[in-house]
């Protein structure tokens, strides 16, 4: 059996078996995971992450210190930012660097034993580097002879959430896949309720949340176009309640026009990306995928 099957059947049986031999746990995906719309990806499309993800290659380097829970410092002085995931941040509750009880704590301490000391290989496709000069790729090393893919290890632990971002890989939709399972199955912060999904109507515990990435789940009330951005509203006062940011780029891979997103009020979405404050607290979304259409309930 060729890789690429060994890979999208472990998926869908619970075991995902990498190239090499490695296998990582995961139990089946919700089936209410999400919604098919147009241009908004289906359920089969999140189960079954393209096996790529994994074959692409990549340079190898060795890990000499770690930063915080998803950057790390390498032999030549490069600083690593793992690629597609979010960690905890210290902004959450305030905690002074260092202090064990910060929300990161446990991801720098998993990190720290996944590859400090140990040999690395990159997996980025085309190489990226984010404004600080980080630089930024999925990240593979190996442990008693098991390969493990860090961002999925974090993820899959509920210490980390997907975070794929503008710039897609072919992990993404396995990173949302494996973030469904530990918040279901409560592991990790999502036990201790770091992480959480808000509701669109909490629109003072998401502002207090600015600068911070979060998930928010609620139902359209207004759609709205102004010049080249739509407006997903979720309340009556769309001047202060919890909003979806559209820009131009993003309406282009939906390959979306007014009469599409007007489809959208009334339906229940969920929404991952960094929280702003403009009289009401707002995401841009990053990439198609960043928003996901709930099932009505039965």
């Amino acid at each position: 059996m060729s890789p690429k099957w060994i890979f999208t059947v472990g998926i869908l049986t619970g075991l995902v078996t990498l190239p090499g031999g490695a296998v990582a746990q995961n139990s089946s995906p919700s089936p209410n995971l999400m919604v098919a719309s147009e241009n908004l990806p289906t359920q089969s499309q999140q189960k079954t992450a393209p096996a790529d993800c994994h074959r692409t290659s990549g340079s190898t380097h060795h890990v000499i210190g770690i930063l915080d829970g998803k950057t790390v410092r390498l032999e030549d002085g490069s600083i690593l930012s793992l690629k597609g995931i979010q960690t905890a941040e210290m902004s959450d509750t305030g905690t002074e660097p260092g202090a064990s009880s910060r929300p990161d704590h446990k991801a720098h301490l998993s990190l720290k034993q996944l590859v400090l000391g140990r040999a690395i290989t990159l997996r980025s496709g085309k190489p990226r580097r984010d404004r600080h000069n980080r630089i930024l790729a999925h990240v593979f090393t190996t442990k008693d002879g098991t390969r493990l893919w860090i961002q999925g290890e974090l993820v899959r632990s509920g210490l980390a959430m997907a975070n794929p971002g503008p710039h897609r890989h072919n992990c993404s939709q396995m990173l949302l896949t494996l973030e469904q399972n530990a918040r279901e199955n409560d592991r990790g912060h999502w036990a201790d309720r770091s992480f959480r999904i808000y509701r669109a109507w909490q629109t003072r515990a998401i502002a207090s949340r600015e600068q911070t990435f979060q998930l928010v789940e609620g139902r359209i009330r207004r759609v709205s176009r102004l010049r080249n951005k739509f407006y997903l509203n979720f309340g009556r006062d769309w001047k202060t309640d919890f909003t979806i940011v559209v820009g131009r780029r993003v309406a282009r891979q939906l390959h979306w026009r007014g009469s599409e997103f007007k489809k959208l009020k009334g339906k229940k979405v969920r929404v991952r990306g960094w929280i702003e404050f403009n009289r009401g607290p707002l995401i841009r979304l990053a990439h198609p995928h960043d928003l996901e259409i709930l099932p009505r309930r039965k």
